[in-house]
């Protein structure tokens, strides 16, 4: 019986721990009431304070000053002194002149710092270099240089500059309806001082202007020119650099009727009927009623001599496989 009472007993207990639900006491759990329309509050365990950056500084940049643009003129309240003054209003003494140079001057600008003096007292022609720190006197071919100065003072001109070279030019002869103003051509060295005579007869504009007369190269180390007269004319090329000239191309007629492209590296003489190029390649063209234009990148434009209505254009290339174009413009006369 009491064996009976203790297996009782023992159910019992073991009973009441099935029926008592186990609870977790390690996590607290929150009671959501889930009629509510709010929404469950979870607050962080992470610390929300804000991070404070601080921005670095902003660097102004310091305003580069420009360089100085020097001009030149002939001071003549007192004596004939020679200034340059630039756009800061400084201002320099670079050397004296003669009274009778004062009505003969002329400056030329080469870039910001130099510049050119041309006088020419008494039919002879001297040149200075100018720079801010004074006057250097280039020696000319002859000393005294003959220079008519009534007739050939307006046409003084630079033609060309390329590193240290600059190429002068004045017309001696002046130009008809049969062929332009000539006139000689000298490279002047600046850093020996020196003047080296070119060509002497050498085709040009009446004043500045010398585009159509003078053709440079991409790279502004040659420049093609004409030199001669009808008799006898050169195409001509100089190089800017070591001062030697060559002739490309010997034709006769007028400078007026010689045509090249806009760098000198392909022409049309008219009297020889051909297109010539640098490389030695030529072709004939004798077709009188077209005329020919040569053009950059190795290209001509040929067209009738005679529009008066629609007109065709071709652009060809004598030397090259580009395809030819056809162009077809209205023209009225």
């Amino acid at each position: 019986m009491k064996r009976s009472v203790s297996l009782l007993f023992a159910m019992v207990i073991f009973l009441s721990a099935c029926a008592s639900p186990a609870v977790s006491t390690s996590v607290p759990v929150e009671k959501i009431d889930i009629t509510s329309t709010s929404q469950p509050t979870v607050t962080s365990a992470e610390n929300t304070a804000t991070a404070t950056f601080t921005p670095e500084p902003t660097l102004t940049p310091t305003p580069v000053p420009p360089s100085p643009h020097w001009y030149w003129t002939v001071d003549d309240s007192d004596t004939a002194k020679v200034i340059a003054v630039n756009q800061f209003g400084e201002k320099r003494e670079l050397g004296a002149l003669e009274e009778s140079d004062d009505l003969h001057t002329t400056a030329i600008s080469l870039d910001h710092e130099r510049a050119l003096l041309f006088l020419d007292t008494d039919n002879a022609l001297r040149v200075y270099l100018l720079t801010p720190d004074g006057m250097q006197k280039i020696a000319l071919p002859s000393e005294p240089f003959y220079f008519n100065t009534e007739s050939w003072q307006p046409s003084r001109t630079v033609i060309a500059t390329h590193e240290e070279n600059v190429l002068f030019s004045y017309v001696t002869e002046v130009g008809s309806n049969l062929m332009p103003d000539t006139g000689p051509i000298l490279l002047l060295d600046l850093t020996t001082l020196t003047a080296k005579l070119i060509d002497e007869t050498v085709s040009r504009g009446t004043y500045s202007y010398n585009r159509y007369w003078f053709h440079t190269s991409p790279d502004g180390r040659y420049l093609r020119y004409l030199n001669g007269d009808r008799q006898k004319m050169q195409v001509r090329e100089l190089d800017m650099v070591t001062g030697e000239a060559r002739t490309l191309f010997t034709t006769t007629g007028s400078s007026f009727y010689i045509r090249t492209s806009p760098q000198g590296d392909l022409w049309y003489l008219v009297a020889d009927n051909k297109i010539v190029d640098l490389n030695g390649n030529q072709t004939a063209f004798t077709d009188e009623a077209q005329a020919v234009r040569p053009l950059k990148d190795g290209k001509v434009a040929v067209y009738p001599h005679d529009c008066v209505d629609t007109c065709e254009i071709k652009v060809l290339t004598p030397f090259g496989n580009a395809a030819e174009l056809t162009y077809h413009f209205p023209w009225t006369i």
